[in-house]
């Protein structure tokens, strides 16, 4: 048997304590610095797993623009219009994909850009068709590099082909509980 729950008991408080409790609550002023009022707008957060907003720290690595991905973003969503939270995960899978798509890129010309760099370095005599061969012949010879953004670049291109595949089975379900159309 459960046993009732017993409201607290008010405690009696003079009025010397709650004109310290009025004076020390003035003195707060709460975080004062950028990096403070960054810190405390994320208490509320515990893993990042249900928050609405796709910006969080995990999600960009350093040097990544954070206005770009917003622009992804809203673009994105802006096209697909999510209903409910439902559509919304498959909406968010698809930009994660799609962002994670264009990091590959990224990464891919920042390779080959180094590489032909360090070609050109090498050979002043070489033309840039030349360099960029050489370039991406020595990245193909070093490591799998290549090989493996470019197997990454097709699960993205995967990961977005299915999660607007989900998209549009979600919003062709028969559910008792749809949201009427806008």
């Amino acid at each position: 048997m459960e046993v009732p729950a017993h409201p607290p008991v008010p405690r009696n408080t003079t009025e010397r304590q709650r004109e310290t409790a009025r004076n020390n609550s003035a003195k707060s002023l709460g975080p004062v610095t950028a990096e403070g009022k960054q810190r405390v707008s994320q208490n509320a957060i515990k893993h990042g797993l249900s928050t609405r907003s796709l910006l969080t720290p995990d999600i960009l690595l350093p040097g990544e623009s954070p206005d770009r991905f917003h622009h992804l973003n809203d673009n994105i969503l802006e096209r697909l219009v999510p209903a409910d939270e439902l559509e919304l995960a498959f909406a968010e899978t698809f930009i994660m994909a799609r962002w994670r798509q264009r990091r590959s890129w990224d990464l891919e010309a920042t390779n080959f850009n180094a590489e032909i760099a360090t070609q050109t370095a090498a050979s002043q005599t070489d033309t840039p068709p030349i360099a960029a061969a050489k370039a991406w012949n020595a990245l193909a010879e070093r490591s799998d590099g290549v090989r493996l953004l470019h197997r990454y670049e097709s699960r993205h291109r995967r990961d977005m082909s299915r999660a607007i595949g989900d998209l549009d089975y979600a919003r062709n379900m028969k559910l008792p509980n749809k949201p009427e159309d806008a």
